[in-house]
C-alpha cells in the first residue's frame, strides 16, 4: 500500500514539472516564432502573423531587465499563452493615455517581481520608434478592480501579472500591477533627448488636476529605496489581514 501511495506521488510530481515544462517551453519557442514576424513587421508587413493560424499580430517590443519580449495585440487567454499581450481598449505604446500589457507570473511577467522603482522599461512600436518609461509604483488589486486600465491622466504604462508569484495554482482573485510613467522626449540639434517625466498640458496648466484625476492613493504600496516591488506589496497584504 506505501509502495502504491509513493508511487502514485511520484507521478503527479512528474505530471506537474512535465506540464510546468511543457509551458516554458512553448513560451520561449513562441518569442522566437514572434520575433521573425515582428522583424517582417518592422519591414513594413501589415499582417505579420506568427504562424499561419493565428488571429493577432505583434504590435511592440517591451524591455526589461535585460530582457526584451515580443507584444501581441489583444489580452486574451489563447495570446497569453505564447506571449505579453496588449489590451486593445487601452493606449498605444507611447500614446497619450494608459497603455496595458499583461502576461503570466510564471513565464514572460516572472521578471517583475524584481523591478524596482526608478527603473527604466522601453517599448518600441511597429514604426520603430522607442518609448522609455520610469516605474513609479506597484500594488497589489482585486482582479474586478477597473482602476487598473483607468486613464491616469498621463501617458502611463500599466504592466499586469497574477499575485502572488509563489501561487500553487495560477489564475488566483489578485492582480500584480506596475505603474511607469512615459519620459518626455524632445529634439535638439536633430538628436532625441529624454527629459522629465511626460505629463499632458491640462496638467501644467491647471496645477494639481492631474492628481484630482488619479485614483486614490492612501493604500498604494509604495516602492522604497531599492526594496522589490513585490516584497512592499506582500508586506501591505499581509498586514491588511
Amino acid at each position: 500500500m506505501k509502495k502504491r501511495n509513493a508511487l502514485f506521488l511520484i507521478s503527479l510530481g512528474l505530471l506537474f514539472v512535465s506540464r510546468g515544462a511543457y509551458i516554458f517551453a512553448k513560451a520561449q519557442l513562441a518569442q522566437i516564432l514572434l520575433r521573425r514576424a515582428w522583424t517582417r513587421t518592422l519591414a513594413g508587413a501589415p499582417l505579420a502573423r506568427p504562424w499561419p493560424w493565428a488571429d493577432t499580430t505583434p504590435i511592440a517590443t517591451l524591455a526589461l531587465r535585460g530582457r526584451e519580449f515580443v507584444v501581441l495585440e489583444g489580452a486574451n487567454g489563447r495570446n497569453l499563452a505564447f506571449a505579453p499581450s496588449h489590451l486593445e481598449r487601452s493606449a498605444m505604446p507611447g500614446g497619450d493615455g494608459n497603455c496595458v500589457v499583461s502576461a503570466h507570473r510564471d513565464t514572460h511577467f516572472e521578471v517583475l517581481q524584481d523591478v524596482r522603482v526608478g527603473e527604466r522599461i522601453t517599448m518600441r512600436d511597429r514604426h520603430g520608434r522607442n518609448f522609455a518609461y520610469t516605474v513609479e509604483e506597484a500594488r497589489v488589486v482585486d482582479k474586478h478592480d477597473r482602476w487598473i486600465a483607468m486613464d491616469r491622466g498621463a501617458p502611463v504604462l500599466t504592466l499586469i501579472t497574477c499575485w502572488p508569484f509563489d501561487a500553487v495554482t495560477a489564475g488566483g482573485p489578485q492582480r500584480y500591477v506596475i505603474v511607469a510613467r512615459l519620459v518626455r522626449a524632445r529634439l535638439v540639434r536633430g538628436r532625441l533627448v529624454r527629459g522629465g517625466l511626460a505629463r499632458r498640458p491640462a496638467d501644467v496648466s491647471s496645477g494639481g488636476a492631474m492628481a484630482a484625476e488619479l485614483p486614490r492613493r492612501e493604500d498604494v504600496p509604495r516602492l522604497a529605496g531599492g526594496t522589490p516591488a513585490h516584497h512592499v506589496a506582500r508586506r501591505q497584504a499581509r498586514s491588511a489581514t
